[in-house]
């Protein structure tokens, strides 16, 4: 079973019209949820039990009153595309308790696997920068949070957005205590350019973060085979205690932002793929972010079939899923 954290204060951010990150992407995506057998799994984050201090987990201080004050008289933040509104900075903060709220449930509660429908998203924003729709790092403070108060070590946070998370990528390239995998469109034609094969990490952290580019059209097939050869084998060797997935679903070729040409059926098997690997490496512990995905008919059938596959009890081996007639031999 997954459960699936949500509250309507995430509808309160509004973004200028036609802005690809509105409203409506949740909406339709809570409303599907809603007319399916996963209706019952939704539950309400509670955020009294945390404070703004956590935000230093990960952002400086200047940076997060920055933030704070823009939104008393700004349309933006730092960047055109990051539309704020009155309520953006409270909606933000939000997003991250209800992310440290469902880091405190599957560490505490079954079920141990748990998606978390809300925005703006997050894997853009650095310490000090906010990007491509992103103000706070979700994920990334999700990982220090884990470590500070649960006392986990090893974290794999694993991004199959079609950008790739700059924000996310920065935070941890000196760390070997997070491993960073991410399969994104290729940044020689999409935002924000960044994410190539040899950005390996730094320092300590060299070896940790894994890129893997597609080329534009890049289709189910492709994905599955970089999948097999190049993200599973970092579970054998990482062994992370804990699975953090920055989720993506605007790599659907029915996505109007990026040129990738996955289908509805991939998300379904990268639902069952997460759920072996969690359940084979981390004891069940999987976190699932919501991040890109903008053409909201197709987001929300997306992650309905992805949650689907979380939600029942099928056990499929992750070979099982990706291995194709091309691939025989391979592994």
């Amino acid at each position: 079973m997954v459960k699936i954290v949500y509250d309507e204060v995430f509808l309160k951010h509004k973004t200028f019209k036609g802005h690809p990150e509105s409203s409506y992407r949740l909406k339709a995506l809570i409303e599907s949820i809603k007319n399916s057998e996963l209706k019952s799994n939704i539950i309400k984050p509670v955020f009294k039990e945390y404070s703004e201090e956590l935000l230093g987990l990960v952002h400086s201080k200047s940076y997060i009153q920055e933030f704070k004050s823009s939104v008393k008289s700004e349309t933006f933040f730092q960047h055109k595309d990051n539309s704020i509104c009155e309520d953006s900075f409270d909606v933000a903060l939000k997003a991250v308790y209800a992310h440290l709220f469902a880091a405190d449930y599957i560490m505490s509660n079954e079920p141990k696997k748990i998606f978390v429908a809300a925005r703006p998203p997050g894997h853009h924003a650095d310490k000090n920068k906010a990007l491509g729709f992103c103000f706070f790092n979700n994920i990334a403070i999700t990982a220090r949070y884990i470590q500070k108060y649960h006392g986990l070590e090893k974290i794999l946070i694993f991004d199959f957005d079609v950008h790739h998370g700059n924000g996310t990528q920065n935070i941890f390239y000196e760390d070997n205590t997070v491993y960073y995998v991410s399969i994104h469109e290729h940044p020689t034609f999409l935002f924000p350019g960044t994410g190539r094969y040899f950005e390996t990490g730094k320092g300590l952290g060299k070896g940790y973060t894994l890129n893997i580019p597609l080329k534009p059209e890049a289709d189910d097939n492709e994905f599955g085979k970089v999948f097999l050869e190049k993200v599973v084998p970092i579970f054998y060797k990482f062994e992370p205690e804990i699975l953090l997935v920055s989720a993506g679903f605007d790599g659907h070729k029915e996505d109007m932002i990026g040129d990738l040409n996955f289908t509805t059926e991939l998300y379904r098997k990268l639902g069952y793929a997460l759920k072996y690997l969690s359940n084979k490496f981390c004891e069940g512990h999987l976190l699932i972010s919501l991040e890109g995905g903008y053409k909201p008919e197709i987001l929300a059938e997306s992650v309905v079939n992805f949650l689907d596959a979380l939600n029942d009890d099928k056990q499929i081996d992750v070979y099982d899923l990706f291995l194709t007639d091309e691939m025989f031999g391979i592994f």
